[in-house]
């Protein structure tokens, strides 16, 4: 009888060992979960703060190419003013 105590001894006190070990491995994962979002979040805002910053550069492309539009539509006005002017004028 004491060699069966001593196998379910050893054997429950390895099922302990194992539990104890599980729960320190799922402690391990889950903090390292918490990490990997962490991370996750701080890159979401990097993105989104990236994103702002190229919205403003096409936005300040755009006026430029909408002013440079502009003044080529206004000097082609002036050059058709100029040539109607001498037609008329013979």
């Amino acid at each position: 009888m004491t060699k069966k105590k001593v196998v379910v001894g050893l054997g429950l006190m390895a099922g302990v060992a194992g539990i104890v070990a599980y729960e320190f491995k799922k402690k391990e994962r889950l903090n390292r979960l918490e990490d990997a979002l962490s991370g996750l979040v701080f890159t979401q805002e990097s993105m989104l703060r990236y994103q702002a910053e190229k919205n403003e550069d096409y936005e300040d492309r755009l006026d430029g190419l909408v002013e440079e539009v502009g003044s080529v539509y206004e000097h082609f006005e002036y050059m058709k003013q100029n040539e109607e002017k001498p037609q008329n004028g013979r």
